[in-house]
């Protein structure tokens, strides 16, 4: 199956961490979910719930222990350090459980696209979409982002080694999942929009042929990352989208250019032509192009009532001195 093909080689590594249903079979008669991938998507899950329980208990009861500068940090920077560690806990977990429980229904959608691809391929599709170069920009700019990490926690904190042992092990955690994840996401999600590139491109020729007379290095280094890896899954959804929605617009014109399939057209323009696609998390907010400036303003305001309460923070241990 060609989808198996193009999305290869991320597969597996996304199925060695669960990310990803193992399947069976390379044509769509044989395609399958087995019984024994999907134990193994449960055992991953359950060992990364139990193991992020436990991390994520010392790291809100032991948050002193964690501190990066003990003499130089205020309460305000303490409670900052951990949520962010507790919030690279729950992210990776996260990941992890939905992918598992969503399992079945992740295979479906491979296994209908394979059948799309049935027609594609007849039809002369030939491309796919290579994730080499991007892989290898948000796997330099992970591991650039760990080694910041392990500098800063290694080096410049007074932490105690089983401490640093946690802490380097959750961040590892949540940067091979994120990284691995937006990969995945980006060569599905790209190799879809190439699948409705094409058939607008089709559909567009044939429209045409009607018309021929007519801890601030840490912090750098974390954002840089994560920012490329927001962006590389917000311009995919974006992509797609905008060939998806694009449709319509073609077909509109087929439609009064050709009496053949002025029926078909008909009922797909009904059920499309108002309900444009797009992809959202969970419903709460729709992932496009414009989501990466809508997180830098909550990010800006957060940061601004962050130096709010720090200043605030310095200011009454200088009235406590000067007393």
């Amino acid at each position: 199956m060609k989808i198996v093909q193009d999305i290869g080689a991320i597969a597996r590594p996304s199925q060695i961490y669960a990310l990803l249903p193992f399947y069976a079979g390379n044509e769509e008669e044989s395609f399958r979910f087995g019984r024994l991938g999907r134990w193994y998507g449960r055992l991953v899950a359950l060992t990364i719930l139990i193991s992020s329980l436990f991390f994520g208990h010392d790291v809100l009861f032991a948050s002193s222990e964690y501190r990066l500068v003990a003499n130089n940090q205020g309460d305000t920077e303490e409670i900052n350090r951990t949520i962010e560690t507790l919030l690279c806990i729950g992210s990776y977990t996260m990941m992890v459980l939905s992918s598992v429980l969503h399992a079945s229904r992740h295979f479906r959608t491979l296994r209908d696209i394979a059948k799309i691809d049935e027609y594609l391929v007849i039809s002369g599709f030939r491309e796919n979409y290579s994730c080499r170069n991007v892989s290898i920009l948000v796997g330099t700019a992970a591991l650039g982002v760990l080694a910041v990490a392990f500098y800063y926690i290694h080096f410049r904190s007074g932490i105690n080694y089983k401490k640093q042992v946690i802490l380097l092990l959750v961040y590892s955690l949540q940067l091979l999942y994120s990284t691995v994840f937006a990969i995945y996401l980006r060569t599905l999600l790209r190799s879809l929009a190439q699948r409705i590139g094409f058939l607008n491109q089709r559909l567009d020729a044939f429209c045409l042929q009607e018309n021929v007379a007519d801890t601030m290095g840490l912090s750098y280094a974390w954002v840089l990352a994560e920012t490329i890896t927001m962006a590389m899954i917000c311009s995919a959804c974006d992509c797609l989208a905008s060939e998806a929605n694009s449709t319509v617009q073609i077909l509109a014109r087929v439609y009064g250019k050709s009496r053949q399939f002025q029926n078909l057209i008909d009922k797909f323009l009904t059920k499309s032509i108002k309900q444009d696609l797009q992809f959202t998390a969970y419903g709460f907010f729709a992932i496009d192009n414009s989501t990466l400036f809508k997180i830098f303003s909550a990010v800006t305001t957060y940061l601004v009532i962050l130096i709010q309460f720090k200043q605030l923070e310095d200011s009454k241990v200088d009235e406590i001195n000067q007393a």
